[in-house]
């Protein structure tokens, strides 16, 4: 399981069902095993709870980043299966920046801007370490004002998979009415 939270709430409930089915009947190791591990898990998501993480956009030169080429080469498999028309040949007009978690590169976002205020995503793709929508909501949700340079407007992505679909449903992207395959998100103004 990627996402540590939700990995620990699992564990959470599980400790606390376990330490009453001890008490319950009467075993007393189980309950008090189970005791610790629901204090050990309580801990673990204060601590979780308390971490801020910062975060920041890295762009990058789509042309000669040899780390973003090998990035994309060892997400190869990955970044194919959320995003199946994504080639790192066709990316003459695109830019791209790297987001990064903790000054570590944990998500790749490839786009095209157009003169229409219409941002086009070709990838957005974390890590699975990371993935648990903290990177997406800075993207999407905070006051990120990177793409303000584009006089951009709008977020356009077309999700060839079923994931992608959720995710981007998810992060507020809407179906487009006339085009139910591209999805849209309006890109908030902050200045």
């Amino acid at each position: 399981m990627s996402n540590i939270w939700r990995l620990r709430w699992i564990n959470l409930a599980g400790s606390i069902l376990f330490m009453i089915y001890g008490l319950f009947l009467g075993l007393v190791p189980v309950a008090v095993v189970n005791a610790f591990i629901t204090l050990v898990n309580l801990y673990y998501l204060r601590q979780l709870a308390r971490n801020k993480d910062y975060f920041s956009l890295l762009p990058v030169d789509v042309h000669n980043s040899r780390f973003m080429q090998k990035f994309i080469t060892f997400h190869k498999r990955e970044i194919k299966r959320f995003f199946p028309e994504f080639t790192p040949e066709n990316l003459e007009t695109s830019e791209a920046v790297f987001i990064l978690r903790n000054m570590i590169p944990v998500g790749l976002f490839v786009f095209h801007p157009h003169d229409n205020g219409e941002i086009h995503i070709d990838l957005d793709y974390v890590i699975p370490s990371y993935r648990d929508l903290k990177n997406a909501h800075f993207m999407f949700h905070s006051d990120n004002t990177y793409f303000e340079q584009y006089h951009a407007s709008v977020f356009l992505l077309t999700p060839r998979s079923r994931s992608v679909r959720s995710y981007a449903e998810r992060m507020g992207f809407t179906a487009d009415p006339d085009n139910p395959k591209q999805y849209h998100r309006m890109i908030p103004k902050y200045s």
